[in-house]
C-alpha cells in the first residue's frame, strides 16, 4: 500500500520578486474594489511598521507590528504590541478603530508618539 502525501498547496515564495509576484495576483472569490480600498486606506492612513503609539485611556505604549487586510471582511487591520512589554500579546483592530475616536467620551484612542528608531 503506497502512503499518500498531504497537499500542501503550491510553494512559498523563496525570494522578494516572487513575494511580489504573489502579492500582485489577482484575488480569487473576493471583490477586487474592496481590497483595494482596504490597502489605499493602509497606505493614506501614514500607520508604518515600527511606529510607537499612546493608548490614551490607559496611557500605554504601543509598537505597530504588521498593517494587514482581513481576509473574511477585506478591512484594513493594524497589529500592535505593548512596549517595553514582550512580544508575546499581540493585539489587533481594525484601522479605523485603532485610528478613531471612543464613543463614550470622543476623544482619540492612540496619539501617535515616533516613528521607528534608526
Amino acid at each position: 500500500m503506497s502512503e499518500r502525501k498531504p497537499n500542501l498547496g503550491p510553494p512559498m515564495a523563496t525570494g522578494p520578486q516572487e513575494f511580489a509576484d504573489d502579492f500582485a495576483a489577482p484575488v480569487s472569490n473576493k471583490d477586487p474594489g474592496k481590497v483595494d480600498k482596504a490597502w489605499a486606506a493602509i497606505v493614506s492612513s501614514g500607520v508604518k511598521v515600527g511606529q510607537m503609539w499612546r493608548h490614551n485611556k490607559t496611557d500605554s505604549t504601543y509598537i505597530i507590528k504588521e498593517l494587514s487586510v482581513d481576509e473574511a471582511r477585506l478591512v484594513a487591520v493594524v497589529t500592535y504590541v505593548g512596549h517595553p512589554n514582550s512580544e508575546r500579546r499581540r493585539w489587533t483592530r481594525d484601522l479605523d478603530v485603532f485610528l478613531g475616536k471612543r464613543p463614550d467620551d470622543g476623544t482619540f484612542r492612540f496619539t501617535f508618539i515616533g516613528d521607528p528608531q534608526t
